[in-house]
């Protein structure tokens, strides 16, 4: 994660303005996605939050509760 948060650092850096609005607005999107999902199957942004881990499911199978 810190790589990423570097990485988007130097690009929102290089970016003139309208490319930054773009980034923050990428990367704004893709929290809510995360944060939306986990509240929706965890009620919190981890599953330890329940104690809740989903054992024994595949990823696929995850995901075909939740979509």
């Amino acid at each position: 994660m810190a790589l990423a948060l570097l990485i988007a650092g130097c690009y929102l850096y290089r970016a003139d303005g309208r490319g930054r609005a773009v980034l923050l607005a990428l990367g704004g999107a893709s929290a809510a996605a995360f944060i939306w999902f986990h509240v929706a199957a965890f009620d919190g942004l981890t599953p330890y939050n329940v104690n809740v881990v989903y054992a024994g499911l595949s990823s696929i199978e995850l995901v075909d509760r939740h979509v």
